[in-house]
């Protein structure tokens, strides 16, 4: 019945609604992205859509002072600076329940406020803290978020920090990729129309991390690594099977068995990458 952004969301009075926008550009680039993996010629019209969106967009965000969806969903699509995306969204979690246990409780889908945080729109917002440098502040955030449920009792994630929503809530979940791609650092990634595996960690003042991770075609792979110093990581897969190394655009063929890789600290100094 409404574009939905996120509970307890409302747009702006009297203004363009950005945050279900910065969506719309999403979905329409992704769009247009599959239609080029699939071999078919994109449509122009669409073209043509995304250019005109992405332009009404930079133009409504020059010189605003960007409310929490707004400045992480923007950042998203590349229309904002992801450290300043971050500083937005960690001021907005830190003063939300449960990180500020003062603040109000979301206690029904029917109210919109300013001063609320989900789970849900974390896998947006602590993303953007993560790849910003701020791994710390987003460990933090996961043990007062999520702390506070298992604190309540929860053996599963519930809908939002409250008990009287959902108990069990998939949209919660966001804590489980982003701690496998980000700090156990595994992404899966297609080259050349097959898959490959990339690392890239961002630890944080984490010493190491190990996990194991469903890569596709190959099976479960046993990733750990252990910090050398204040720029390199030492990191060990174990996999079941042949595999493919994503090295930006390179692609190298892996045995099965143990493969061990250096990670170099790269030139923004918030993650680690193969050969930095």
């Amino acid at each position: 019945p409404w574009p939905f952004v996120d509970w307890g969301y409302k747009a702006r009075d009297g203004r363009m609604d950005l945050p279900a926008l910065l969506h719309l550009l999403a979905a329409l680039r992704a769009m247009l992205r599959w239609k080029a993996l699939l071999g078919r010629p994109p449509e122009a019209a669409w073209q043509r859509q995304e250019k005109r969106i992405t332009a009404a967009l930079r133009q409504a965000l020059r010189g605003r002072t960007l409310a929490y969806h707004e400045a992480v969903l923007a950042e998203r699509v590349g229309l904002v600076n992801s450290c300043a995306a971050a500083k937005t969204a960690l001021r907005h979690l830190k003063a939300c329940f449960p990180f500020d246990a003062r603040a109000p409780r979301l206690r029904d889908p029917t109210v919109a406020s300013a001063a609320v945080a989900t789970p849900y729109f974390t896998h947006f917002s602590i993303d953007v803290i993560i790849r910003a440098g701020r791994t710390d502040a987003a460990l933090d955030l996961w043990r007062h978020g999520w702390g506070w449920m298992l604190s309540q009792g929860a053996t599963t994630w519930w809908e939002v920090f409250d008990d009287r929503w959902s108990r069990c809530h998939y949209w919660s979940g966001s804590p489980t990729w982003q701690m496998t791609r980000r700090l156990l650092g595994i992404s899966p990634v297609l080259r050349d129309g097959r898959a490959a595996v990339e690392f890239e960690v961002y630890p944080g003042s984490l010493q190491r991390a190990s996990g194991a991770v469903p890569a596709p075609g190959v099976g479960l792979m046993h990733v750990q690594w252990v910090r050398q110093d204040d720029r390199r990581l030492k990191m060990q897969i174990d996999s079941p099977k042949p595999w493919r190394l994503a090295i930006g655009r390179e692609v190298k063929p892996q045995g099965a068995g143990r493969t061990s890789l250096e990670l170099a600290l790269t030139s923004s100094e918030t993650s680690f990458r193969v050969g930095g």
